[in-house]
């Protein structure tokens, strides 16, 4: 068994520094992905503009998981695989009104 010589070994000060550089890097890439509200913003507003909107496969990835995490956003995705917008529905508020 070799025993690297002393002033070869890296010190704990180096070692440390480049765990703090691999975390930057790691923090900045995540910093950098488009996160799933805003890919559903985006599809949103194309759709208002009245764009017959073709998902991508990212985009369709990102809309679904903003709509699992966010139920009440006002879009859906149809049988083809194209975003659609979906009108509120308010009549729960008449319902216990009347009598």
């Amino acid at each position: 068994m070799k025993f690297i010589p002393y002033r070869f070994r890296p010190s704990l000060g180096f070692l440390l520094l480049i765990v703090v550089a691999i975390a930057t890097t790691v923090f900045f890439a995540w910093g950098l992905q488009e996160p799933d509200l805003d890919v559903a913003w985006r599809v949103e507003h194309r759709l208002q503009k009245g764009a017959a909107l073709e998902l991508t496969a990212d985009e369709r990835a990102a809309l679904e998981r903003a709509l699992a995490g966010h139920p009440e956003l006002g879009l859906a995705i149809d049988d083809e695989g194209r975003a659609v917008l979906v009108e509120a529905n308010d009549d729960d508020d008449d319902e216990e009104g009347e009598e």
